[in-house]
């Protein structure tokens, strides 16, 4: 394991994209490979992605997107259009366009600043102000009264290195006021008083990422995270969230989700989200989240083997019996190191595959009755929510029969059978299993009824 590539560890996804805050194409820079590689191996891995809030929180949104950071760009900082498109990473153009959306007055053609010429000359003035100060061209520049063409180019001849394009711009985006600047306090909230980089971004209102940045620039010590929690348990008003155990306990063993336990401790669900990550606790994804069934079986990896390995049960069966959806069967076998097989089986006689066990005993049902049928025939499609496809299971002369066993809370089934009876209102449809709208309903265990439909 140890020599396989980065962007197939789970371990390493999660950390890049969860706690480092990357995007999927940094870590795809970073791993040497696509952005695509990246995402079909987040989806392999069963990485959760961010939502589409989570998304804005972790700053996936663009700078020049933002109205209020262009003008600053612009008018305050005095930086020029091809400057604010090289931050971006983004073409002139596209930073045209977006002060034109948002109205932001461009400067006069040939317009001039006069600055302190003097200043601007002077080497040693420049170097206390970007190396020992810390400050950006941007803020020498607003100082100087200069644009930052005439600043940047004052450094160069001076012979001043530019910082790196990270270090850059943690400065840049950093407010200059703001307590990450602040050498002093950040050693004393990071080691007297035991403060995680969590807590450290929740009071300068930005990223862990961004805080630990400021701690690695300040030149403090990053502590394990184990010993960080350890630390901050001790002073965190809430300390269960320190607790890998108790949260273990809360979301495996008992079941509950990320918003009862915040409820129980005070605090927003995000916050739970983050810290099961932190103590690598796998979160559940959103169909297994929204599961009315029983997921406790699918937790037990030997109870997983016996069922689905030794019995060759389908994900289809298997989800039927807890009343949860395939997708999440599907997740617990792969999770337990089990190799998938394909959805499909076919019997003995049969001259077609099967998706379940109730699929099989209902075909055979209807070769008993003599009952001639076409199994998801592709001449029977029925179109439903914009064009999706679905093909019904079992399709006679006068009879569309549908079996079911789960109907969950986030599927679309009512949409199939609507459609389905709207589509070919010649033939009556007919559910068994679970209830749906239908001309005809059976439980599984009355499926024998079957046969007076044929009579």
């Amino acid at each position: 394991m140890a020599d396989e590539p980065l962007y197939k560890q789970k371990e390493w996804l999660e950390t890049q994209y969860w706690d480092e805050a990357l995007t999927q194409k940094e870590m795809a820079d970073i791993a040497g490979v696509t952005k695509s590689t990246i995402s079909n191996h987040m989806r392999k891995l069963g990485v959760e992605r961010r939502s589409s809030a989570e998304s804005k929180h972790y700053g996936k949104s663009k700078p020049h997107d933002d109205a209020e950071w262009l003008t600053r760009m612009y008018h305050s900082e005095g930086y020029t259009i091809t400057e604010i498109a090289e931050m971006a990473d983004v073409s002139q153009g596209t930073i045209h366009n977006r002060m034109k959306e948002f109205s932001i007055p461009r400067h006069s053609r040939g317009k001039r600043v006069s600055g302190d010429r003097e200043q601007l000359e002077n080497e040693g003035w420049l170097r206390q102000r970007y190396i020992d100060d810390g400050m950006s061209v941007g803020d020498i520049a607003k100082e100087l009264g200069f644009s930052i063409s005439p600043v940047r180019r004052s450094m160069k001849k001076h012979g001043i290195e530019f910082r790196e394009t990270s270090e850059a711009n943690r400065l840049r985006f950093t407010p200059y006021g703001s307590k990450l600047r602040d050498k002093e306090w950040m050693r004393r909230k990071y080691e007297d008083e035991y403060w995680s980089t969590v807590d450290i971004a929740n009071a300068t209102e930005t990223y862990p990422k961004t805080a630990q940045g400021w701690l690695e620039h300040h030149g403090i010590p990053i502590r394990p995270f184990k010993q960080s929690t350890s630390l901050a348990k001790m002073e965190s008003p809430v300390p269960e969230l320190y607790d890998r155990e108790y949260l273990r306990e809360e979301y495996v063993e008992k079941g509950k989700n990320t918003p009862e336990i915040g409820a129980n401790l005070g605090v927003d669900s995000s916050a739970v989200q983050r810290w099961l990550r932190n103590h690598g606790i796998e979160l559940r994804t959103s169909a297994e989240s929204l599961a009315d069934g029983n997921l406790t079986p699918l937790t037990d990896s030997d109870w997983v083997k016996q069922e689905y390995v030794v019995r060759e049960r389908t994900i289809y069966d298997i989800g039927d019996e807890l009343g949860v959806a395939p997708g999440t069967v599907s997740g617990y076998v792969e999770r337990h190191g089990f190799e998938t097989r394909g959805n499909y089986s076919t019997p003995q006689n049969f001259d077609h595959p099967v998706r379940s066990e109730w699929e099989r005993e209902i075909a055979n049902l209807l070769k008993q009755y003599g009952v001639d049928y076409e199994y998801e025939s592709e001449e029977f499609v029925v179109k439903y929510n914009n064009n999706k496809r679905y093909f019904p299971d079992f399709v006679t002369d006068n009879f569309i029969i549908e079996v079911k066993g789960h109907v969950r809370k986030d599927g679309n089934e009512v949409q199939k059978a609507e459609a389905a009876m709207e589509q070919y209102p010649e033939k009556e449809y007919v559910v068994v299993g679970a209830q749906l709208p239908c001309d005809h309903h059976f439980c599984f265990d009355d499926r024998h009824e079957l046969r007076r439909l044929f009579e």
